[in-house]
Parts: C-alpha cells; structure tokens; sequence
C-alpha cells in the first residue's frame, strides 16, 4: 500500500479539520478502525512510505508547497476558505504510529514509493494499492487498486474495484512496450501539460475520438465537459497515434514531427491574428480621423 496516498485519502476523504488543531485523536481513531477491519477481513497490508525527493521532481514539489503555503495562509485569515484541504503537520506521524500500534508493517522508500511498492506487489502476487497513476502502466500480475476504490465500512465489509492492466491494453489495442511512452506522452509530473500542448492538438478535437465501452467520465459543472472526460480523450487519442507504430522509437519520431508541425501552424495562425488586429485598429483610426476632418471642414 501506498503510505502516503493513502494518509492523503483517509484524511481528506473524511473531511477532518485541518485548521483548529488537525483532529489528530479523531483522525487516528479513524486509522485504527480503517486498518483493523483489513486486519479481520485477511488482508496483510505492507505500507511503504514516501522517502527524500527525486531531484527531477522538485521544480513540481516546490511549487505544490508555495501554492500550500497561500493555502494555510488563507485558511488562517478568513472562513471563506475552509472548504480548502492542507495536511496538518503532525497527521503523518500519527497516521504511522496507528500502524505500528497494530503490527502492520512500514517501510521506507529511499525516494518515492512507487516503484517499491509495484516490486513488492509483482514478487508477492498481491495489488498495489495507491492513487497514483503511475500504478496504471506498471506490469502487475495481481493488478491495482485505487485507494478511493478500496471501500472499507463500518459493518466490517470490504470492497475493492481492480484495474485490469491486459484489459486496458486490448481495449486500446496498445502494446505493452508502449505503455510508459503512453504515460509519457498523456503527460505526468516529468512531462507538463505546456510542453505536450502542440502535440496534443496535433491528435485533433474531442468530436473525433470514439471512447470504449465503459468509459463514460461524469459530466463537469454547467453541463461542460469534466477533467476526467478531457483526460481519457486523450488517453484515447495518443493510444491511437502509438498503435500505428511498431516500436517506441519510431513512435516518439512521429510524435516530434507531428508537434513541430502544429507549432508551425500555431505561429503561422498567431501571425494572422496579429495582421488582422493591426489591420482593424488601422481602419478604426482612419475612420477617426476622417470623422475629425470633416468635423473641421
């Protein structure tokens, strides 16, 4: 299991309160229910914690932790802000206690956990359990499970929806060679939204992308299309630019093309729109000062 995906999950899932005091009692009274009905169902949870920072990543850590100061910020200075989610300081070390209270076992990842976590699980036929979604594209016999997916309720039940890897490669009619350059190519915290953005429109428009059985992503506010409908189109759309390619290589050449090609035509349209605002600002001065002359005359 995913130690710090899952503190995440259990905290801002249960809407605690991070502002007056954390709610570290309650929170970890949470915990210990949470974890012992695993215990009595038959799980054997092993939780691996995030250790130091991939240097690759710290332009992105540290600046989800300027945008978390601003959070704790305005979470002090006014109510209006409260319906905003920080993790308190302390619910880590409590979240860990809990476990360690009830004999689970905790291990440490020199950096972040996720390539530990899929090793462990591979070796000991069992799921990853996380809500990362670097989880989709590793090879896992036994299969993944989102954490928000790992219902555990007060009766003592539990209920789990698994990611089928084998499943999502047929329905996408991708290769399993092809799967980390898919994540690559959809975009992750190495590879942003911003550099991607030629390629992706390069794929074309939402209209044309016919989505698998299933995949139905909830609607966003005011009828719009959500996030999620927005990501699995073009999920959809890179699967579909890699599935014409034998290898990753040729893949990755085709998609280079295919973004400096729509970065040209970006420019050439940009260019356009600076000709035709130039030529109206024109024709609105020359109006004005036809108007002034005959104003005069």
């Amino acid at each position: 299991m995913d130690g710090n995906g899952t503190l995440y999950h259990l905290y801002f899932h249960n809407n605690f309160n991070c502002v007056c005091g954390g709610q570290y009692p309650q929170f970890a009274e949470f915990v210990r229910d949470y974890f012992s009905t695993l215990l009595k169902c038959g799980f054997s949870p092993f939780v691996v914690m995030d250790g130091t920072i991939h240097p690759q990543k710290e332009a992105t850590v540290l600046s989800r932790e300027n945008d978390l100061v601003k959070t704790v910020r305005q979470l002090t200075y006014s109510e209006k802000y409260f319906g905003r989610k920080v993790i308190p300081l302390m619910a880590r070390q409590a979240f860990v206690e809990v476990l360690q209270e009830l004999k689970i076992r905790v291990a440490y990842a020199d950096s972040e956990a996720d390539a530990v976590i899929a090793s462990l699980a591979k070796a000991n036929g069992c799921c990853a359990v996380s809500q990362d979604s670097d989880f989709f594209i590793f090879d896992l016999p036994a299969g993944y499970v989102p954490i928000e997916k790992l219902e555990v309720n007060k009766a003592g039940l539990v209920t789990a929806r698994r990611f089928n890897r084998v499943k999502f490669m047929t329905e996408l009619k991708i290769k399993p060679e092809m799967m980390s350059l898919l994540a690559s190519a959809v975009g992750n915290d190495f590879v942003g939204p911003a550099l991607l953005r030629p390629w992706h429109v390069s794929l074309g428009t939402e209209d044309e992308v016919k989505m698998p059985a299933g995949w139905v992503a909830p609607e966003g506010k005011d009828g719009k299309e959500s996030t999620a409908a927005v990501r699995d189109a073009i999920i959809v759309r890179v699967a579909a630019f890699l599935g014409k390619y034998e290898d990753a290589d040729k893949a990755i050449a085709a998609m280079a093309a295919a973004a400096a090609e729509q970065h040209e035509k970006d420019k050439a349209a940009l260019v356009t729109v600076s000709e035709a605002a130039a030529a109206e600002s024109a024709a609105a001065a020359d109006k004005a000062a036809a108007g002034k002359s005959t104003g005069v005359a």
